[in-house]
């Protein structure tokens, strides 16, 4: 189950353990089907990078299972008894990123005030995942590259750092879109620390009819059909 708290009036959700079932070579890794030599790259990757505080950037197509690689970065991270904050970039208002992290919008605020970490500071221990970040606007990108290089700053020599763990996701390529000017390359710079490549459903051989499979067990349960498998020319359309 999903657990569900409010913060700032906006809905946030701490995704726990509930019965995953273990899908793949790794004994540790929840729900990620296939054994090509990519996904067993990224379940090792997973294991790797989970337990640290390292930002994590995943990206991938629409479909391909960013958020079940998030969702086992966060169960192995040790902080998942902390909430994990989801803000979707493609879901507006584009303003939910400031409200989420400072409890306002930049538009309220005086001329020179300071930006506070206070907001942040409540999430000491938590994960912030920023969901398909390549649809931030230009300006909001400018705003959390300064949300980014104020935490540094914050924490450079300090007792009190602000200990909060960032997973980003993005369908495009932040990389491409950064030599393009088409997304902050500062910001970039700040993001691409460890990435997670998840390779299209194309490219991942007979993982394709296992996942096939899987999804027409969960729709026959789901819709009460008993269908049993598919024809060989689906299979053949398929590979």
């Amino acid at each position: 189950m999903n657990a569900v708290v409010m913060l700032n009036s906006q809905a946030v959700y701490s995704p726990l353990k509930d019965g995953l079932d273990v899908t793949n070579s790794s004994n540790l890794i929840n729900n990620i089907l296939g054994e090509c030599d990519a996904i067993k790259s990224i379940c090792q990757q997973i294991s790797q990078i989970a337990p640290t505080n390292c930002t994590v950037l995943i990206s991938g197509d629409t479909g391909t299972g960013k958020g079940l690689v998030a969702q086992n970065i966060f169960d192995l991270s040790g902080r998942g008894e902390k909430i994990c904050t989801t803000i979707n970039c493609a879901t507006p208002p584009e303003t939910a990123i400031e409200t989420e992290i400072f409890g306002h919008h930049r538009n309220s605020l005086q001329p020179h005030h300071e930006l506070s970490l206070d907001q942040l500071r409540t999430l000491n221990g938590s994960t912030l995942l920023i969901d398909e970040i390549s649809e931030l606007a230009p300006e909001c990108q400018a705003y959390f590259l300064e949300v980014l290089e104020l935490i540094e700053k914050n924490n450079h020599g300090t007792e009190d750092p602000i200990n909060v763990r960032l997973i980003i996701t993005t369908q495009h390529d932040l990389k491409k879109l950064a030599q393009q000017n088409r997304f902050n390359q500062r910001l970039y710079y700040h993001l691409n620390i460890f990435t997670i490549v998840i390779p299209p459903l194309r490219d991942r051989g007979a993982d394709k009819i296992k996942i096939a499979e899987k999804l027409l067990v969960q729709a026959c349960k789901k819709y009460g059909k008993n269908i049993r498998g598919f024809s060989s020319d689906a299979i053949s359309e398929m590979n």
